[in-house]
């Protein structure tokens, strides 16, 4: 007998593999709940939460969070992409995403000073959140 080789008893397939590599998947009637708004396209309550566990940086020996309104100005950085051309968006998201940006932060003492910001945690992957959506 062939093996089933049916779109979607290979994509069940490929769902249940990365499962088990780490991956969280949500089935298509969880997604909305963790949009923001239902017409966007990334889940970005999942996105801001990730973020802020990610983000930290360390200032007169001391590690503060990166403030909420930077970890939303990464998220629309994201976003801005968008509107340029596939190639160009493709470059832009991937070098953020590998290499990460600097964000200036108003500190404790009045000064103002810019820290990396990372959006994977390239150092040690179990750190990243890897949510796995099956198209419909």
């Amino acid at each position: 007998m062939p093996p089933n080789t049916t779109e979607k008893h290979i994509q069940e397939n490929i769902v249940e593999l990365l499962k088990s590599l780490g991956f969280e998947y949500i089935p298509p009637n969880k997604i909305d709940s963790f949009k923001e708004k239902r017409s966007d396209i990334k889940l970005t309550k999942i996105l801001k939460s990730q973020l802020e566990k990610l983000n930290s940086f360390i200032y007169k020996g001391k590690r503060y969070k990166f403030t909420p309104n930077t970890i939303d100005r990464a998220i629309k950085d994201i976003d801005i992409f968008i509107s340029e051309n596939l190639g160009e968006v493709n470059q832009k998201i991937s070098e953020m995403l590998w290499y990460g940006k600097s964000y200036e932060q108003f500190l404790d003492d009045g000064s103002k000073r810019s820290f990396s910001f990372k959006f994977i945690d390239l150092k040690d992957i179990s750190n990243n959140h890897l949510p796995l959506l099956r198209s419909l």
